[in-house]
């Protein structure tokens, strides 16, 4: 994932409103586009596609590029920390399995991710997937929060990664620690499912 975060510029808000969203999102529209068009080009040059296998889509609220292998979703917000900045979103969404993808899939992507999203297939048993997490507990030493009304577990092991399972939307998000890079992010996804739920 990246997340980057800049001074606003000349209009520094002390506070959060839609109006510095609105003011950032025309602001980064441009790169937001330029990006966009990057990708595109590496999804033609690098994975072969066609045009009419790639859907790409630049509006003021962000971007976005849908493919066979994924969807990857790009926006600019106020930062949640602090309302003089602002923070770049870079998210990838698996559609196949982990073991379907191109080996240079993560070629086509020049800036890091700030979270991996996995849809997850057939019922999902919340009180079973909170023991899987408190088995792995006690062996990584890492912090498990749950709530089964939200139906959502999330654990952040000791190595950096923040997982997250929401079982009312069916996703598995892995957020990898920023000194994890894209070229390796499939893999350790792979490493971090098995840990948890075995081969």
């Amino acid at each position: 994932m990246l997340f980057r975060s800049k001074r606003i510029g000349h209009f520094i808000p002390d506070d959060f409103n839609d109006y510095s969203d609105r003011f950032i999102q025309k602001m980064t529209f441009e790169d937001i586009g330029n990006e966009i068009k990057d990708i595109y080009d590496n999804c033609k040059s690098k994975l072969k596609l066609k045009r009419f296998q790639i859907d790409k889509d630049v509006v003021t609220e962000g971007g976005s590029i849908d493919t066979k292998y994924f969807r990857y979703n790009l926006y600019a917000n106020q930062s949640k920390e602090d309302p003089s900045k602002y923070c770049i979103y870079r998210i990838l969404e698996i559609r196949i399995g982990l073991d379907e993808m191109p080996d240079n899939i993560m070629e086509v992507f020049p800036y890091k991710f700030d979270e991996i999203v996995i849809p997850i297939s057939g019922k999902i048993a919340f009180d079973e997937l909170v023991d899987k997490f408190e088995d792995y507990q006690v062996t990584d030493g890492g912090e498990l929060n749950e709530n089964d009304k939200a139906g959502k577990i999330i654990y952040s092991s000791q190595d950096g990664f923040i997982i997250i399972i929401n079982t009312k939307l069916q996703e598995f998000i892995l957020q990898p620690p920023n000194v994890l890079s894209n070229t390796n992010l499939i893999e350790q996804t792979k490493t971090q499912l098995i840990k948890l739920f075995g081969s």
